[in-house]
This record gives structure tokens, C-alpha cells and sequence, in this order.
């Protein structure tokens, strides 16, 4: 009788690896499908961050299923992940260039040989020289509140730029960011959030500062105490 039990059991844990796994498997791509490629932004500065997009149609035009795979790659920098699946008809990555400038060709491929490129460009004239934070209000009151944190990047002549990496820190209250790393749009901007709670002592002031390697910018903020400024 535990004999039979046990093959019970094993049969059992066949059938559930045999679902599982076949159910989670990479699929290839219908024949007749379409990739499109997209990067926001195409042109980044040295070690900046571009967002990769794929979007895939099956030949009748619909989107392609879910849990067809993609393999990027890139000829300079790197790219992650470098294998994943459509989800909701498209499939992304991260583009993150190297310190080199020059323009890095990113391939997207299905399993079976499919394939589309496109040329993100590297760009010293997009290097970060300049990194500009405001607070929006720079006020708040002794029960706290919150306050929107802009960051904008600008290069050495004035132009913002995006696919810039920024962090953002506070001495004090909470980040919605909680300290992640972003990264600005084309407007070359990032944006958080500031919450503090009651203030219960004197005048506080807090300092919100940006980075971008070796550049920073700051601005600070203000809340009202109860004992005095």
C-alpha cells in the first residue's frame, strides 16, 4: 500500500512540473509577426538611462500573446534585463550607456530569429553640468504637509537633458522616491514628494539635494516650530 502511495505522490509531482513549467515557458513568435523598437529618450549623456520598448503584433494584427520572449542586447553599454516577455503586447529594458560616446545599436530578437534595431546616441553635448532643485511649497506649516520636488538638468549651454540617473535625498520627512533612482524625462526633469509630520520644537530647516555623480543641487524648505525660530 505505501507503495502505490508513493508512485501516487511522484505521478502527482510529474503532472504539476510538467504544467508548471510548460506553462511558464518562453514561446516563440507566430510566423508573420511585426516588432516594433522605441527608446525614450534616443539620445542620452554618458552613463545615462534609456527606456526600451517593444511592441509585437501577431500577422492578423492583434497584439502578440503574452509570454512570447525577447532578447535584447546593445553594442556598447549594457541593457537589462537581456531576456523577457511580451506582456500586454509589448516587452521592456533598460538602456544604460557607457561613459563613451558614440551611438549603441540595440537589437530586440524573438526566439525564432525575428528581429529590430534602433540607434540610441551617446552624446557628450548632453552631459550633466548643471542640476537645479526647487520645492513647491518651500513653506510648511508646524502640523507638516507636503511639498513637490523638482529636479531639472541642464547641460553646460542651458538645455535640459533627459536619461539622466538622479537620486534624491532629504534630512528629514519622508520621499516617495525613498531615495530610488529616477530618471529625467524630456524636459529633463524628475519629480518627488516631501511629507513631514508636526513639528514640535524650533524653526526646521530641511535640505532636499539631488545627485548626479559628482554634481548635486539643493534647495531648502522650511517648517514653522512651536518654541521659536
Amino acid at each position: 500500500m505505501r507503495k502505490y502511495l508513493i508512485l501516487f505522490l511522484l505521478l502527482i509531482l510529474i503532472i504539476i512540473f510538467f504544467f508548471f513549467g510548460c506553462e511558464k515557458s518562453p514561446l516563440p513568435a507566430p510566423e508573420g509577426s511585426t516588432l516594433i523598437i522605441r527608446a525614450n529618450p534616443s539620445v542620452v549623456p554618458p552613463n545615462g538611462v534609456s527606456q526600451i520598448t517593444v511592441f509585437g503584433t501577431e500577422q492578423n494584427g492583434t497584439p502578440l500573446r503574452d509570454g512570447v520572449e525577447i532578447l535584447f542586447s546593445a553594442t556598447m553599454g549594457g541593457i537589462e534585463p537581456v531576456s523577457t516577455t511580451i506582456k500586454d503586447g509589448k516587452a521592456e529594458a533598460t538602456f544604460y550607456a557607457g561613459a563613451t560616446p558614440g551611438s549603441a545599436v540595440i537589437k530586440a530578437m524573438t526566439r525564432n530569429g525575428q528581429e529590430v534595431t534602433l540607434d540610441v546616441t551617446i552624446s557628450s553635448f548632453y552631459e550633466p553640468s548643471t542640476i537645479v532643485v526647487s520645492a513647491t511649497p518651500a513653506d510648511l506649516p508646524i502640523q507638516g504637509g507636503s511639498s513637490t520636488i523638482k529636479v531639472t538638468v541642464f547641460n553646460e549651454d542651458g538645455y535640459p537633458i533627459a536619461g539622466v540617473p538622479i537620486t534624491i535625498i532629504t534630512t528629514y520627512g519622508s520621499l516617495a522616491s525613498k531615495g530610488s533612482l529616477q530618471v529625467t524625462n524630456a524636459n529633463g526633469q524628475v519629480t518627488d514628494t516631501l511629507t513631514v509630520g508636526r513639528n514640535s520644537g524650533e524653526q526646521r530647516q530641511i535640505t532636499i539635494t539631488a545627485t548626479n555623480g559628482k554634481i548635486t543641487g539643493s534647495c531648502t524648505i522650511i517648517q514653522e516650530g512651536t518654541t521659536g525660530s
